[in-house]
């Protein structure tokens, strides 16, 4: 699908993010461009991610988040909190992901810059750049 429209954006929510890395090992490892399962398929997994194609939501308070956004890069996250429901980081969601041990400039795109690429439109701007 992301080689046919190559501006397509997809949100995983309401999933955690601690587990992509996994996911986009396995699908590396099971998945190889012209292979015979995936004769149409022109770029791997891992480079989808890198490309801005594929976001995931993280939860303010996931014990291992800093691992999965070293490993996949500090563009795909998206801040989440899943307000207004009980069980959730609302209303401290912000300060407690801000606690979390990932650096500054991860914090800014995951509270601002991530979420203006995953929807542009939605703001009214143009797309912007990683």
């Amino acid at each position: 699908m992301f080689d046919l429209f190559p501006k397509l954006r997809i949100g995983l929510f309401e999933s955690f993010g601690r587990w992509m890395p996994y996911l986009i090992e396995k699908l590396d490892d099971g998945y190889k461009p012209g292979g015979r399962t995936t004769p149409l398929l022109k770029r791997m997994p891992s480079e989808i991610v890198a490309d801005g194609n594929l976001f995931c939501s993280m939860e303010a308070a996931e014990r291992y988040i800093a691992y999965a956004m070293e490993a996949l890069g500090n563009d795909i996250w998206l801040f989440t909190t899943d307000y207004p429901h009980q069980g959730t980081s609302w209303p401290n969601g912000v300060p407690t992901t801000a606690k979390q041990t990932i650096p500054e400039s991860t914090k800014v795109k995951l509270f601002d810059t991530n979420a203006k690429r995953f929807l542009p439109r939605l703001l009214g701007a143009p797309p912007v750049a990683k």
